[in-house]
């Protein structure tokens, strides 16, 4: 009961807070001096990972599994709009499958979490 509660508490925070990490991961000038080539896709999994935690957190409900597409779109979206020329950012498909196996592996876990704590 309490874990329902919370769940509908937190839920319009987290999206927000889940569009905010999308929003910065793909609009982000990185001209910080940092050579950022060694750990772009690492970057780009994290942030997807923890999108994909979040989004689980948030609706407990719904199956991991149904959670996949959504999350894989939102990242198709962030990659498409890098075409906007002003943003001085590329698209790139390996950022993509970056973002979509972070996604996957941490679904995998969460549902893995999930199906063990149901026994």
């Amino acid at each position: 009961m309490a874990g329902r509660y919370f769940a509908k508490l937190i839920r319009l925070p987290a999206i927000v807070l889940i569009a905010t990490i999308v929003l910065v991961v793909a609009f982000f000038d990185r001209d910080l001096g940092i050579d950022w080539h060694d750990y772009d896709k690492w970057l780009h999994g994290a942030a997807f990972a923890a999108i994909a935690l979040l989004a689980s957190l948030v609706f407990p409900r719904i199956a991991a599994w149904r959670l996949l597409l959504p999350l894989i779109g939102l990242s198709a979206l962030t990659e498409l709009a890098q075409f906007m020329p002003r943003l001085s950012r590329e698209p790139s498909w390996l950022d993509f499958a970056a973002n979509v196996a972070a996604i996957a592996v941490t679904l995998l876990l969460v549902a893995l979490i999930r199906h063990g704590s149901s026994r």
